[in-house]
Formats: structure tokens, sequence, C-alpha cells
């Protein structure tokens, strides 16, 4: 499970209390039940300083949630273009396949 503090800061798009969260050696890559990751959730809502504070921490960038959908694939779809140049200029893989149903 996401810490609280930590989903708390990424909700809030709080970058000091984001900074905290890393500095106290909290988990960025920790996920909720539906494998959404803070870098899932800062990239569905655009929030840019959130997302570059999360990979500079390490946070998977091509990491997959339940439904196979990465942060990159998140932010397409609920149309952050800026959020989209920020996690390829990252190293988000733009080909990264969903699962096939």
């Amino acid at each position: 499970m996401i810490p609280a503090e930590l989903l708390k800061a990424v909700l809030l798009n709080d970058l000091r209390l984001l900074q905290g969260c890393i500095e106290k050696g909290i988990d960025v890559n920790e996920v909720d039940e539906n494998g959404t990751s803070p870098l899932h959730l800062a990239s569905f809502y655009g929030y840019h300083p959130i997302v570059n504070a999360l990979i500079d921490a390490r946070a998977r960038v091509d990491a997959h949630d339940r439904e196979w959908f990465t942060p990159l694939q998140r932010a397409c779809l609920h149309n952050h273009p800026n959020t989209v140049k920020i996690l390829i200029n990252r190293g988000a893989k733009p080909n990264s396949a969903t699962r096939q149903f």
C-alpha cells in the first residue's frame, strides 16, 4: 500500500511534503490494491513537479498498473501533453503495450 503521507503529497501536488517523504526513505514505488503507483497518480493529474521529483527518487517510469497502463499512458489518456513530454524525456518507453484481452 502507498503510505498515507506519500499519497497525500501526490494528491495535493505538495512538493515539500513529497521531499519529506523521500528524505524519510519512503519507497516511491509502493502501489495500491490496483497496482497504481504515485507516479501513475501524478501523471494522471499532470503534476509536473511531482512527476519529476518521483523520477529523481527512482520511481519506475514504465511500471504497469493492474490494467497494464504505464504512467505515460495515463498521462496520454487524461490529456496532459507536457507530462507526456517529461515522461518520455525521462526515459518512459512510448511503445509499451497494455495487456491484451
